[in-house]
């Protein structure tokens, strides 16, 4: 895969009585070092630009998006403290599917895990992640 690519993250939340969905296109940057893949991206917010990265690693993936850090690993519970208005939520993230399938152009990764925040139960949770080479800049 070209190190410029294009990602597309979908997100999509099932809740009780709806499911949101949330789809960001980005262009970014992939590489691999230490057996570990890399993406690297930015994305438009209203108040300024947000640094993300997303590491890859065997069988876990890594989320950071401004000063939020997110860990999914099948079978584990983790905890991560997600910045509000109203100061720190505690997140915690049980995830039980973990798909990650790589190819020569492209790269997916797709997790499902449910979420509880402050100890409660808010929903179950849908992340795929679509990585393809940016063809524009091979040009």
């Amino acid at each position: 895969m070209n190190k410029d690519v294009i990602i597309t993250m979908e997100g999509i939340q099932h809740d009780v009585d709806e499911t949101e969905a949330l789809i960001e296109t980005v262009k970014g940057q992939y590489f691999k070092k230490n057996d570990s893949i890399y993406l690297l991206y930015q994305l438009p917010n209203k108040e300024a630009t947000l640094k993300g990265r997303i590491k890859i690693k065997g069988e876990t993936v890594e989320v950071i998006q401004g000063n939020s850090r997110l860990f999914f690993e099948v079978g584990k519970e983790t905890t991560s403290f997600y910045p509000s208005p109203m100061g720190e939520i505690l997140m915690e993230l049980d995830t039980n599917v973990l798909k990650i399938e790589e190819e020569e152009d492209s790269l997916l990764v797709e997790f499902k895990y449910h979420l509880k925040m402050n100890g409660m139960y808010i929903s179950r949770c849908t992340m795929k992640i679509v990585v393809v080479s940016d063809i524009e800049k091979e040009t």
